[in-house]
């Protein structure tokens, strides 16, 4: 069966593809090429002119063949971008599995999986986004199809598409026709509300399929299990290691995922672990690059990701950070550094917040001076290995907290989430090039961990601890709880394992 992958962009486009920057989406088509390359016999790119100037061109990305058949398909993508990506599909004429540049496919399952009629990543249940387009489409008296008119449709299931194929190529093109038929029926309604249909060719792609393959009575097989509300864990976990492969599974960098720093940090290390002449190549064209590349922002803005939500400040380098001390407690509190020692008495939120931006200076520092990618790959080739051990030798391990990158504080100086925990405790991360930096908020159940830490403490001390003050809980349970926990407390750094 052969791969196949679709990339387009406009000439003059300044889009990163949802990543933090270029040269992560780079890093991101590398490793995803790479794999399947690696676990196919063919690997096949359809493309336009612009992405095949970047992937093949620029990051000399071998595919097996090469179809710019999007370069004259500029009215069928204005309709939506979905389309030219469906049309891909469309055009097979041998069986096939697409595979999206942000999916990174490790290990293959057996091969009855790739004999379906079709099949795909994963089922979506219980989004609201696609209830609410149902919703609005029915309120309009929009077209529908047959397929959505049947009852089933209400549950609004859908179909994650980060990979999709099987042996079925009838079905693939009577697809295409109708969501083609779809979005021209219904393009009016769209273009009065775009607010409302912001997400119809995701709808488009995910949901028709689904129950288009329902109507027909065509079977879907399935590589990971349902989704439920966009809780993806099972394609975002690099913490699992499989024993055999010493790699993950799948990992699909989904949606806004793409741009948080952890994962692409994650892509690097395996890009660095698989292909490092790649890297090598990357950083290199990205030197170059970097200064050209305009309106390339380093974050999210904070509608789509919690950053200081509190604040008006993004800041796009960590050096920007330094240079703004404190500045929770002028935008919260209107104190400015000078007038901090005299205002925080008697004050407990603002004396917190302060000692909060004082830590976080301090860590961001320490980040700073530790950071380059030979002490990145270093931690995660440790991760690796921690990853690696099952549950029982775990057992008899002890960790420490790494002082030098812990952040805490009373309030959460975030959001306004309510923990259980007596601290609210933060991760710093920067990139191995040093040009990215994020901050985020632990889970609850992390937060609640950490704070059972005293000094050097053994694995048997934290789940006795953890049993102590939640004794009605299942000790076999919590065992796996704090194992999953402390694997991604070590990658970020947070903890040691001695």
């Amino acid at each position: 069966m052969n791969a196949v992958q679709s990339f387009w962009i406009t000439p003059e486009s300044i889009n990163a593809g949802g990543w933090i920057n270029k040269r992560f989406e780079y890093i991101g088509w590398s490793l995803s090429f790479y794999l399947l390359q690696k676990n196919f016999s063919e690997v096949h790119l359809y493309c336009n002119s612009a992405g095949y100037k970047m992937l093949v061109d620029k990051l000399g990305l071998n595919y097996s063949n090469i179809y710019k058949t999007l370069d004259n398909q500029e009215k069928l993508i204005s309709k939506s971008w979905v389309l030219a990506k469906i049309l891909n599909f469309s055009l097979q004429e041998a069986p096939f599995v697409h595979v999206d540049g942000d999916v990174f496919w490790f290990d293959l399952p057996n091969k009855d999986f790739f004999e379906a009629d079709t099949f795909a990543q994963c089922i979506e249940m219980d989004d609201v986004m696609y209830k609410n387009i149902l919703q609005n489409l029915q309120t309009e008296n929009a077209y529908l199809p047959d397929f959505l008119k049947m009852p089933n449709v209400k549950a609004c299931l859908s179909t994650n598409m980060g990979i999709v194929g099987g042996n079925n190529l009838k079905f693939f093109k009577d697809f295409y026709h109708e969501t083609v038929l779809f979005i021209d029926k219904n393009q009016e309604i769209f273009e009065k509300n775009q607010e409302g249909f912001s997400f119809v060719p995701i709808f488009t792609e995910q949901l028709l399929f689904i129950y288009f393959a329902n109507y027909l009575q065509i079977k879907l097989r399935f590589l990971k299990k349902p989704a439920f509300r966009g809780n993806f864990i099972e394609v975002l976990d690099f913490n699992q290691i499989s024993p055999v492969s010493k790699t993950p599974d799948f990992i699909h960098l989904l949606g806004s995922y793409r741009a948080r720093l952890t994962y692409c940090n994650f892509a690097e290390f395996w890009l660095h672990k698989l292909w490092p002449g790649q890297l090598e190549k990357i950083n290199a064209i990205y030197q170059i690059e970097k200064d050209e590349l305009t309106g390339f922002p380093n974050f999210l803005s904070p509608e789509r990701e919690k950053r200081l939500p509190h604040l008006k400040w993004l800041f796009s380098k960590p050096e920007e950070v330094l240079e703004y001390p404190f500045i929770r407690t002028q935008t919260i509190f209107g104190v400015s550094l000078e007038e901090y020692n005299i205002n925080t008495v008697g004050n407990r939120e603002l004396l917190d917040c302060a000692e909060f931006e004082e830590q976080r200076v301090k860590v961001l520092n320490n980040l700073l001076n530790a950071t380059d990618s030979d002490t990145m790959f270093q931690h995660f080739e440790s991760h690796l290995n921690f990853c690696l051990k099952s549950i029982d030798e775990v057992k008899a391990l002890s960790f420490e907290l790494n002082q030098a990158y812990i952040l805490k504080s009373k309030f959460n100086w975030f959001n306004d989430i309510k923990y259980e925990s007596q601290y609210y405790w933060y991760n710093l991360i920067i990139d191995s090039q040093k040009e990215c930096f994020q901050e985020f908020l632990l889970t609850e159940n992390e937060c609640k961990l950490v704070e059972m830490f005293k000094d050097e403490t053994s694995f048997v001390e934290l789940t006795s601890a953890w049993l102590r003050k939640y004794p009605t809980q299942n000790q076999q349970k919590v065992e796996k709880t704090i194992h999953e926990m402390l694997k991604e407390l070590i990658n970020l750094n947070l903890i040691i394992c001695i």
